[in-house]
């Protein structure tokens, strides 16, 4: 009962905001309770790697929210968890659409956008000079794709033309 009390003054507080275009779910599903964790100073951006979430916390009182964008920041969804205090957790990737987040932590000011780049066994942007036992495995008119045994993907034009890889 003190809790429902509680969640009915909560909702009283916090002007309504619309959720997420869709609700992202992989080991946990957006919106998931974050564990409690020790006060610090200002606005917080947490992150648990092995679970592949983020929340935000700011001390002091204040609103926070979470900005997710699956393009490394140049759009985003704003307003994720907006509450006082502490906003729920949300996911960092989406492997059902194929696509990787990246997280920022706002309360009038927002921190800086977290994971822009991946790292495994080694990071996005390594030299192919550094790979581990590379294979082509196909190729096309003048361009060839390769990974290695870390799982690195890259690709090469025989006549030094621009390659991406999606």
């Amino acid at each position: 009962m003190i809790r429902t009390l509680l969640l009915s003054l909560l909702v009283a507080l916090v002007p309504a905001v619309p959720p997420p275009s869709t609700t992202v779910c992989f080991l946990s599903c957006d919106r998931a309770d974050p564990p409690d964790v020790a006060a610090g100073s200002g606005l917080v951006l947490h992150v648990s790697d092995a679970d592949g979430m983020a929340w935000a916390s700011v001390d002091g009182g204040g609103t926070v929210w979470l900005d997710r964008s699956w393009d490394g920041g140049r759009s985003w969804e704003g307003l994720l968890g907006r509450a006082p205090t502490r906003t729920l957790m949300y996911n960092m990737s989406d492997p059902v659409r194929h696509r990787r987040g990246v997280v920022r932590a706002c309360s009038g000011t927002c921190t800086g956008w977290l994971h822009t780049v991946v790292c495994d066994v080694v990071c996005d942007g390594t030299d192919p000079a550094k790979a581990v036992h590379p294979v082509e495995v196909a190729s096309a008119v003048g361009v060839r794709l390769f990974v290695d045994g870390n799982g690195m993907a890259w690709g090469r034009s025989d006549d030094g033309g621009t390659v991406w890889v999606d």
